[in-house]
């Protein structure tokens, strides 16, 4: 059995794609630059950007075509119109140049971090970075294929609302009840250590107090929390005592009540201040036209009612499987942050957005995160970041592994698909798959969600017949996740780019939770199990350059040789094997596929021993279906 890489001798050039806020094609080169020449193409990029000269600006990216992002950042640097692309910028921008760093990679990739400072009059000046990919063609040119600019865009936003809190007054920035919040919070300080939230319900303002330490980041962790939270009425007076570890939104589950948690327990307080439901449950499901029963409460393996007067019914027998599709929005849904009777928001002149507190079943389900930013209706005249926009999410399939012989399956599994719209300093949408596996087993239900994109586009989805999405269980506690996504793989001996299809997600049930495996591997599959001919059909698209600037898209339903031999030889690279062939050296390292041990590729010359026996099995697989194909291939030496 030829246990060695798969070598082929060709000549091809590389194609390199790398996008943050957009994606621009350039060609690779290998050839060492030179830093003088890279600081020379700053400085008259810098030049261009301070006399306005956009036109000269958006010549030194690599972009092929008009590229509104590209234009968009172009138009920012050149003080035309700010990050909205409409209105005139705030701030000024200025590089400066002698303190830029420029790293120039073996194979002559080129990363310069350029310092940046934001001015407006005599106000203070604050800093940032722009981090831009530049690459030399073959006759010396330089072009920038890459702009990193998500820290630049989100200090621009920022700076440009700290201008508007110094020019603006309060008025003309602030809701009266926002004002109003500002002064009572601040009463509040000498009672507890910080107040980090106010919501207004119709004509009312609640406060979120926190005693201990406060990270809001903190309240994502799965670790011992650092405070404790509480709430404050509009009387001031305290309605649930400063001792959990999240205090929810009011009225999100069922009107006028209040979700608190504690140690991964659930319960309830009304707004008078008295404790409903005690904190004791591992989880809560609110429940739409069940009669007398609002929601579904499970502590451990036990079950029980809870009624619409809020007393329990006895422990009762329950499945997972039938409240499921009883439950308030598990559906398709679309949100736009609160309404305006119902508003929390952030007890911050900078922080501008609003706050969304999901019910706790809608994060056990994955379907939101722990609390989510919206845009807030009740600031005005400033710039968002890192916020939504809108969030939707849609209901796109029902699986269920029964066979003929099975009257009903131990599993069950519902997809969404998520699309979370941002404003301000990231990219325009982001993309995910969520899963969640109904286990009726154990009587569980689980979730997790995957990307779509692995193409370094920041978030899309694959669009059309190829976007395939099913799961199936290996054994009792391991998964199989196949997801149609966006890919970016090229190939060895053609101008094939591998750019859609299937990825393979692996997870495992662990204390109650889907832990996914780490994927290091584009065909995963070959590191978690046997192949057989079923892994040789799956919906793939591979785009072919038919010239310099166009490609011909075509979809198969079958692996290719090509896409076999490059399956083979991740395998070896995911061990670190150092292939003589420059060109697999630079596909592998240029896609991702090595381990890297400190951010540092550690390489081998034998990797046979660190083979596993489902990587021995599946390389002869790939081996039988190559000679199969009749295709000639050469062995590493």
């Amino acid at each position: 059995m030829n246990t060695k890489p798969v070598i082929i001798t060709a000549s091809v050039f590389v194609i390199l794609v790398a996008t943050v806020l957009f994606i621009l094609y350039g060609r690779s080169t290998n050839k060492s630059s030179d830093e003088d020449g890279v600081r020379q193409f700053l400085s008259k990029f810098s030049n261009y950007a301070a006399a306005g000269q956009t036109d000269s600006l958006f010549n030194s990216f690599e972009a092929n075509g008009n590229n509104k992002a590209v234009e968009r950042l172009v138009n920012l640097l050149a003080g035309k119109t700010g990050v909205n692309g409409k209105s005139k910028p705030l701030a000024d921008i200025a590089f400066t140049l002698n303190e830029s760093t420029i790293e120039i990679s073996d194979n002559g990739a080129i990363t310069a971090t350029i310092p940046v400072f934001f001015s407006h009059d005599k106000l203070e000046t604050k800093f940032s970075s722009l981090i831009l990919k530049i690459v030399k063609s073959d006759n010396g040119e330089y072009k920038i294929m890459q702009a990193d600019a998500r820290q630049f865009l989100t200090d621009f936003i920022a700076y440009e609302n700290f201008v508007r809190g110094k020019t603006l007054s309060d008025e003309d920035i602030y809701d009266p009840r926002t004002l109003v919040a500002f002064v009572k919070a601040k009463q509040l300080w000498a009672k507890f250590d910080s107040v980090v939230w106010f919501s207004h319900i119709q004509d009312k303002t609640y406060f979120y107090v926190v005693n201990g330490e406060w990270d809001e980041y903190d309240m994502l962790r799965d670790t011992a929390k650092k405070y404790k939270m509480g709430l404050v009425g509009p009387a001031l007076n305290l309605i649930i005592p400063v001792e959990f570890d999240l205090v929810g939104q009011i009225g999100a589950s069922f009107p006028g009540m209040i979700e608190v948690q504690k140690n991964k327990k659930k319960g309830f307080y009304d707004l008078s201040g008295k404790m409903v439901l005690p904190v004791i449950y591992d989880q809560i499901f609110p429940l739409e036209g069940q009669g007398g029963n609002i929601a579904a409460l499970r502590t451990g393996d036990d079950f029980y009612w809870l009624k619409n007067d809020f007393t329990l019914s006895e422990k009762t027998d329950m499945k997972i499987a039938e409240i499921l599709p009883t439950l308030k929005k598990t559906g398709s849904f679309s949100m736009k942050g609160g309404d305006l009777s119902s508003i929390i928001e952030f007890n911050s002149r900078e922080q501008h957005g609003s706050i969304y507190l999901p019910p706790s079943y809608m994060v056990d389900l994955n379907l939101l995160p722990i609390y989510k930013t919206f845009k807030n209706p009740l600031r005005k005249q400033v710039q968002y970041y890192d916020v939504s926009e809108n969030y939707i999410a849609n209901k796109t399939l029902i699986h269920s592994n029964a066979t003929d012989s099975q009257e009903q399956s131990w599993f069950q599994t519902v997809f969404y698909s998520i699309r979370d719209y941002f404003l301000g300093g990231r990219a325009e949408f982001y993309d995910r798959k969520n899963v969640v596996i109904v286990d009726n087993k154990r009587n569980r239900v689980y979730a997790t969600d995957f990307p779509t994109d692995f193409s370094e586009m920041g978030g899309e989805s694959l669009k059309g017949a190829c976007d395939i999405n099913s799961v199936k269980a290996l054994n009792d506690t391991l998964f199989e996740v196949k997801i149609g996504s966006v890919l970016y793989v090229e190939l060895y001996d053609t101008l094939q780019i591998l750019t859609g299809g299937p990825y393979y997600h692996y997870v495992t049930i662990k204390n109650n939770n889907l832990v996914q495996s780490p994927m290091s591997r584009t065909f995963a599959f070959t590191k978690f199990v046997k192949m057989d001919d079923n892994y040789l059909s799956g919906c793939y698209v591979l785009e072919k350059y038919v010239s310099k600037d166009r490609r011909a898209i075509n979809r198969i339903d079958k692996i290719t040789p090509e896409m076999l031999m490059y399956m083979k030889n991740e395998i070896y690279a995911d061990y670190g094997y150092e292939f003589k062939d420059k060109r697999w050296a630079e596909l592998m390292e240029f896609n991702g596929r090595y381990n890297r041990d400190d951010g540092k590729i550690v390489y081998s010359q034998n990797v046979t021993d660190s083979l596993t026996a489902i990587d021995k099995y599946n390389i002869n697989f790939i081996d039988q279906q190559l000679k199969a194909k009749k295709t000639t291939t050469l062995a590493a030496q």
